[in-house]
């Protein structure tokens, strides 16, 4: 529920809305102020059903557990009766995404960008959480040589051993850069996020994800079937690489 205030909607009486910065199907994520702390933060909006206000808290509870410098610190929860509401750091930057299609990051901006990933992803796997959505989008940039990296939008992410909230075969998460068990809507465990990552890491240094495009039976297809290898691709890298993005993105 919003309240007006002179400069904008107030969130729980708390938060003022300042921008939309991103929207999904069921969710709204703003830039916000936090008058009473005195500073800026990121709010993510989700709509209220018994399904999606469990997943948000749970996401609450799983990144509440986490605390490291390459990912994105939640503050809390709050919930009224239309919306829970997840409030977390602001970052400032570009995503991995958009710095891909610039096509400005070096090969060993590349590598930088995937060690401090695995660094952050290590943290959460030793901490139960499986972040399930790696992808270059929800890898945020700020600086250079090199950037640094914070992952963000453990949305997703659902403890170890937690009872799973959607219905088995259910495919969460962008397919393109899904492991073939997620893919298949079997369970998954801190492997799946090892393939995401070095397959975000292949297209950082090819420019293009080998999966993406066609229908969703197509893209599956192709993941289940693996990549051209990176050596093939980049010949120049040294095969030691290619040999570890290959191990990791391996089908099986």
């Amino acid at each position: 529920m919003t309240y007006e205030h002179r400069s904008g909607p107030l969130v729980l009486g708390r938060y003022e809305l300042i921008e939309r910065i991103g929207s999904g199907g069921f969710s709204t994520v703003y830039r916000a102020r936090d008058h009473k702390m005195g500073r800026e933060v990121a709010i993510k909006a989700v709509r209220r059903t018994e399904e999606l206000s469990d997943r948000a808290t749970l996401e609450a509870k799983a990144a509440a557990k986490l605390g490291h410098p390459h990912i994105v610190t939640m503050f809390g929860l709050a919930e009224d009766e239309d919306e829970v509401y997840l409030v977390s750091e602001l970052v400032r930057g570009d995503s991995l995404s958009d710095r891909i299609a610039a096509g400005d990051l070096s090969d060993r901006d590349c590598l930088a960008i995937a060690l401090q990933t695995l660094q952050a992803l290590g943290h959460a796997h030793g901490r139960g959480v499986i972040h399930r959505d790696v992808k270059p989008d929800n890898i945020m940039l700020s600086g250079d040589d090199p950037p640094f990296v914070k992952v963000m939008d453990f949305g997703i992410a659902q403890l170890e051993n937690t009872q799973h909230l959607t219905r088995q075969g259910d495919i969460v998460g962008t397919i393109a850069y899904m492991s073939p068990e997620q893919a298949d809507g079997r369970t998954v465990d801190s492997a799946t996020d090892v393939y995401s990552a070095a397959l975000t890491l292949y297209e950082c240094l090819t420019g293009s994800n080998p999966f993406h495009g066609g229908t969703a039976a197509e893209i599956i297809g192709r993941i289940q079937a693996g990549a051209l290898p990176l050596c093939h691709v980049r010949p120049d890298l040294p095969r030691e690489l290619s040999d570890l993005v290959e191990e990791a993105m391996d089908p099986d």
